[in-house]
């Protein structure tokens, strides 16, 4: 017997390349399924390793929103004005750096992703029209107040081309009032969120647009698209989370007159507040620029010699010229003529000049991700109670400031 291998057939011939060739492809596809795989699941960790990063960027900004606002308590207890520092529409930016934040604590600087941007806006719930004040009293009283929030949708987009129509207003005042006012069971609005509490009340006010007939644009701001100016949207004239009280030093003048009843000779008393205060707080804020200027173009002699004060006279030059705002409810009776016993009388209940409920807005971002998380909070002395925390994710969620106004026109035109 021979000890050789038989020789292949001419038919078999190549038979091992074809079989190195198709284990070959399939080692192929499945490394390229297993880089697919691997990619996928990188990006996703890394994505999640963002999305905790940015929750903790917007538990951060949170902390921030609240020392502004207890500095100013602490700072200036009495009262709450437009001209804090914390009401600023342009916001307060602070970039989250690890490598600034904590030198040296980052192993690999290089890998440690993009530092996160935070801009934060605070918002005084107390400058807005409570709309529990719908479902307090009898049909009488309910009704006048019905009136006020009519004078609010009439005035607060004034000088606006969406300015609404007073049968628009009407409208609009009836329907809400309704809504607020619903029986338990009444389906004629939708599906409508069920309230926390008792009073019937909806938890957010974004919910108005579960209204039938009332537009979703009315609630949120809008930029004119003709020459950029920016139309206020409802929800930064009505809350849902204050004390039944309205801070007559830093509510809208279509606030104001939301105080009152519809006739002109009342709602026009809301104006005269609103001007009044205002031409304090203008003349208050041209004093203190002079006071700026002045102590610019002499600090060097007084820090040769301090100046010693005027007789009679305050140290701090704020509490000598004054704030420009009310330093009491009593006041608003002092200084408006306009402001009669009767209609003082009506309203004194539902003033305030200082405020406890914020709403505060913390953007995060990092890249182009970026996420928004809205809270309400509640002031107690030193401490915060959360009365709301969710993100935001319908449009124009705060006040647009002059810049992103002028930044989104010249996006559209282009």
């Amino acid at each position: 017997m021979s000890n050789r291998w038989p020789r292949p057939q001419s038919s078999e011939r190549g038979a091992a390349l074809i079989l190195v060739i198709i284990v070959a492809s399939l080692l192929i596809i499945l490394a390229a399924e297993a880089t697919s795989v691997a990619t996928t699941e990188w990006e996703a960790s890394q994505n999640a390793d963002l999305e905790l990063r940015l929750d903790y960027a917007l538990k951060a900004g949170l902390e921030i929103a609240k020392a502004h606002i207890l500095d100013d308590a602490e700072n200036s207890p009495e009262t709450d004005t437009l001209l804090e520092p914390w009401c600023s529409t342009e916001g307060i930016t602070k970039d989250l750096d690890p490598n600034t934040l904590a030198p040296g604590l980052v192993p690999n600087p290089e890998d440690s992703g993009d530092s996160i941007k935070l801009r934060i806006f605070i918002e005084d719930e107390e400058r807005k029209w409570p709309l529990g004040l719908l479902t307090l009293g009898n049909d009488a009283q309910k009704e006048r107040r019905k009136e006020g929030l009519y004078n609010v949708l009439d005035t607060f987009r004034k000088e606006t081309r969406a300015d609404l129509l007073p049968d628009q207003a009407q409208l609009f005042a009836d329907a809400i009032s309704a809504f607020i006012n619903r029986k338990e069971g009444d389906t004629g609005f939708g599906p409508t969120p069920r309230p926390l509490s008792k009073s019937g009340l909806p938890l957010d006010i974004v919910d108005l647009a579960l209204i039938p007939g009332l537009p979703q644009d009315l609630l949120f701001d809008q930029i004119d698209p003709e020459d950029g100016t920016i139309i206020p949207g409802l929800m930064h004239s009505l809350t849902l989370w204050s004390d039944l009280r309205i801070n007559v030093n830093t509510s809208s003048e279509a606030v104001l007159r939301g105080l009152f009843r519809r006739n002109d000779s009342d709602a026009i008393v809301g104006s005269n507040i609103y001007f009044h205060r205002t031409d304090k707080s203008k003349e208050f804020e041209e004093k203190r620029d002079l006071e700026d200027r002045l102590r610019g173009e002499n600090r060097e002699s007084r820090e040769r010699q301090p100046a010693e004060p005027r007789a009679g006279s305050s140290e701090d030059p704020e509490e000598e010229l004054g704030s420009g705002a009310f330093e009491s409810v009593d006041d608003v009776k002092r200084d408006v003529n306009t402001v009669t016993d009767r209609l003082f009388t009506e309203i004194r209940n539902n003033l305030t000049v200082t405020s406890k409920v914020f709403t505060i807005y913390v953007e995060a971002k990092a890249g182009s991700i970026k996420k928004v998380r809205r809270y309400v909070v509640r002031r107690e002395d030193a401490r915060f109670v959360l009365i709301l925390s969710q993100l935001v994710r319908f449009p124009r969620f705060r006040p647009v400031s002059e810049t992103e106004a002028a930044e989104d026109q010249e996006s559209e035109e282009n």
